[in-house]
């Protein structure tokens, strides 16, 4: 049976592990940190690049993600920190557990791309025109998409 360490106590898989105040604290203030550090260099890259800099090397963007993922970051740190190797399997062992049947993540797909239709069509009626959708190819958008439901 895989346990997740927690504050110095095992506890099941199937038991509710909530976290007490100063561990909720260190994780905000820690993801906050680390989201707003990273940004504020993405910044600095996207100036720098735009100050006529080869485009090529561009580091902006991904530099950027990195502070979007600043929470899932932390909390893998703070879980290694606390429960070692153990403790982040079980965190990542939740990943993949279906707890609802599919259609509810069909459900939930649909509804993202129902959502963003509609935001275009309301551009389209107030504005005249389609949104701009930028250079992203509809196969990145649908997997990012699916990825981010």
């Amino acid at each position: 049976m895989s346990t997740f360490l927690t504050g110095g106590t095992d506890v099941g898989p199937a038991t509710r592990v909530t976290m007490q105040g100063s561990e909720a604290r260190t994780f905000f203030l820690l993801t906050f940190a680390l989201s707003w550090i990273v940004w504020a260099v993405a910044a600095a890259l996207s100036a720098r690049g735009s100050s006529g800099a080869a485009e090529q090397w561009d580091l902006s963007g991904p530099v950027f993600l990195l502070g979007v993922f600043a929470p899932a970051i932390v909390a893998l740190a703070l879980t290694a920190r606390e429960g070692g190797r153990a403790g982040v399997r079980a965190l990542l062992a939740r990943i993949g557990r279906w707890r609802v049947r599919a259609g509810w993540y069909v459900f939930a797909a649909g509804w993202m791309a129902a959502i963003k239709l509609a935001v275009a069509l309301v551009h389209r009626g107030v504005t005249g025109a389609w949104p701009p959708f930028g250079e992203t190819s509809w196969l990145v958008m649908v997997g990012a998409t699916l990825v981010s439901t």
